[in-house]
């Protein structure tokens, strides 16, 4: 009941609200991993297309090591549905640089 409920409320938001695209921020934790079970049972039966969906993934690092052992394996799973995410690597230590010399420069 609750799957076929979600299915409902996104076929609906991506029909009214995602234009061009909807953008799924996935981290690979339950939610995000459970919407993109969704997606991939919309895809499958025809309601939405691949390309009206982009998977977009954070990988965050410090100084070049990984802060999250789990990016991996989400990024896994992600493709075993078939999807490609998109992955944004953010090194914080460099962020860190950049703000500072913003705020203080």
């Amino acid at each position: 009941m609750a799957l076929h409920r979600a299915i409902q409320t996104l076929t609906k938001f991506i029909q009214n609200y995602a234009y061009p695209k909807l953008i799924l921020a996935y981290s690979g934790g339950t939610d995000s991993a459970f919407i993109l079970c969704c997606i991939r049972d919309l895809i499958d039966e025809k309601k939405i297309s691949q390309d009206t969906v982009e998977i977009v993934q954070g990988g965050f690092t410090a100084d070049g090591i990984p802060l999250t052992m789990d990016t991996k394996r989400a990024t896994s799973f992600a493709r075993k549905l078939g999807f490609s995410p998109r992955i944004h690597e953010f090194d914080i230590n460099k962020r860190w640089l950049d703000i500072q010399q913003y705020y203080y420069d």
